[in-house]
């Protein structure tokens, strides 16, 4: 757990088998690996957190994230401005969610953290478990965005959160 830093969000897999943890892959630098663990994604089996690992695992000087997670959520929010993908996005949300489908909830997205918008955008892509190690597919993409130029003040994600009871989807 000392590997990452700042986490923003938790779920656990629908069948209740793992917990996730997740950053949110706010901090980086091209050149240094010094903030990658702002980019790391967790897992670990429900009961056994010492057997926490890191998915889609990446080294970069001595420092394990997982920067394949980071590179497509950027990539799947590209647009004209910033079609190699968006510079600088915030995680705040993250739920594992029926048919092993990760949703990654959007606060802030733009060109720098002291440049960028609001958002309640979700990505989703979809995971596997196989002999115990998550990995996380290359298919992310947005399935949902509200429009917050529509309300007065400044509107951002917060929280994602399933309901398996009722098959609901909570944004908060």
């Amino acid at each position: 757990f000392g590997v990452a830093r700042k986490y923003e969000d938790f779920s656990i897999t629908p069948d209740g088998a793992y917990i996730l943890a997740s950053t949110g892959f706010d901090r980086v630098k091209k050149d240094s690996a010094e903030q990658d663990p702002y980019s790391t994604l967790l897992y670990w089996p429900k009961g056994k957190p010492d057997a926490v690992k890191v998915a889609n695992p990446s080294t970069r000087d001595g420092i394990e994230s997982s920067q394949f997670i980071r590179e497509r959520l950027s990539l799947a929010m590209k647009n004209e401005t910033y079609p190699e993908g968006m510079p600088y996005f915030k995680v705040e949300a993250m739920v594992a969610i029926p048919g092993n489908v990760l949703l990654f909830g959007i606060r802030e997205w733009g060109e720098h953290y002291d440049a960028f918008n609001y958002s309640t955008r979700i990505i989703a892509a979809s995971y596997a478990i196989t002999e115990g190690t998550l990995t996380v597919s290359d298919d992310f993409r947005e399935v949902y965005s509200f429009e917050t130029s529509v309300v007065p003040e400044s509107v951002a994600i917060s929280s994602l959160a399933y309901d398996p009871h009722n098959s609901q989807l909570f944004v908060l």
